[in-house]
């Protein structure tokens, strides 16, 4: 029986700079090198992902946009998409419109992902995510005022980064229309007062991408941790074996949390898990 570790990262595995610490990457690399199952479960893109873990030798894949894809990390081969069925995609941007709210929309095409977004429309929350984007390379993002020339592109996620108030409107008209026939949630951004929205696959979930990863690369009886500490790591704690929370987490998570360990700029996850590990070779050694 083999103990599989997957984090979240914003909030949960990174520092309040949104930065991997030293100390984390150390300890991560010592359990990466003892053959330790370990990967990430992010509402960030492969490319984010790789912005902060950089070199780290990952061998189980990883799951980008909350479990839209799952994706070899060094390859960047697509293991799993799951879009949105393609007749919601004029409604649900209706929805926005309606709302006055601006969307960065993630498209599939061929192999390779794109962000549709109108930065001369987009508001301070958006056009500073975007901007981050811009800065660190981010080749993936097509600037254009015709931001619907996409619904008929398979989309993967709408996404939205706007003030609580209109995000709350936006995301409560949308599960009235929609439901649970798309995958809806809205949270406060980590490092800052934004809110974000994610509208995607009903399949599109941190949750439905761990049980494929575990029924694809993990044998029966293996043990499935999951760390960490907002709305979108609800479904991955729903799924895990062993789910746990973060100090700073919201209390809906710790309620389904079998455990709480300590603030995310701490290094909490990966002495948690470095911890677990080397509890068990002192059993082996005994």
């Amino acid at each position: 029986m083999a103990k599989i570790f997957v984090t979240d990262l914003d909030g949960t595995l990174l520092t309040r700079e949104a930065t991997l610490s030293e100390t984390s990457r150390r300890l991560i690399m010592d359990l990466l090198d003892r053959g330790v199952h370990f990967t990430v479960a992010s509402a960030r893109s492969l490319d984010a992902i790789r912005l902060v873990l950089k070199d780290l030798p990952l061998r189980v894949p990883v799951i980008e946009f909350n479990g839209a894809y799952i994706s070899d990390y060094h390859s960047g081969e697509k293991l799993l998409i799951q879009s949105i069925p393609g007749q919601f995609n004029e409604e649900i941007f209706k929805v926005f419109q309606r709302h006055g709210v601006q969307m960065a929309v993630t498209t599939h095409e061929g192999d390779l992902d794109y962000l549709t977004v109108d930065t001369k429309k987009a508001g301070p929350c958006l056009m500073n995510w975007i901007n981050f984007r811009k800065s660190h390379g981010d080749g993936r993002i097509i600037d254009t005022p015709q931001v619907d020339r996409v619904l008929g592109q398979r989309i993967v996620v709408f996404n939205a980064i706007d003030e609580a108030k209109r995000i709350g409107k936006l995301h409560d008209e949308l599960v009235e229309i929609f439901g649970s026939r798309l995958e809806i949630h809205q949270m406060k951004g980590t490092y800052d007062d934004c809110y974000w929205l994610n509208v995607a696959s009903p399949l599109g979930t941190k949750g439905h991408a761990l049980k494929i990863l575990k029924e694809e690369f993990f044998n029966p009886g293996d043990v499935l941790y999951a760390f960490g500490d907002n709305e979108n790591d609800v479904a991955m704690f729903e799924v895990a074996d062993y789910p746990v929370a973060l100090k700073n987490s919201i209390p809906r998570l710790k309620s389904l949390a079998t455990e709480e360990i300590g603030y995310h700029y701490t290094d909490s996850v990966a002495r948690y898990i470095w911890e677990a590990m080397e509890g068990d070779d002192d059993q082996k050694n005994r």
